[in-house]
């Protein structure tokens, strides 16, 4: 996990591993060590398809990419 902190906020820019259900299930502890550090939002960078893992974050934005 790659993160960076602009005001009240956390962005994870970069998020992966193998075997995410080993893994997925450290991310409320994230989320409670960011509430005690007095961030109010977190963004997550990554697939489309995470959103069926991330249900309960918001899809902000999409973007699109091509190889040349």
């Amino acid at each position: 996990m790659i993160t960076g902190v602009r005001g009240d906020t956390v962005f994870i820019e970069t998020l992966g591993g193998r075997d995410m259900h080993r893994w997925i299930d450290l991310l409320p502890e994230f989320e409670a060590l960011a509430r005690q550090h007095g961030i109010k939002h977190i963004e997550i960078e990554g697939r489309p398809g995470w959103s069926r893992i991330f249900a309960d974050y918001e899809t902000k934005k999409v973007i699109f990419g091509k190889a040349l």
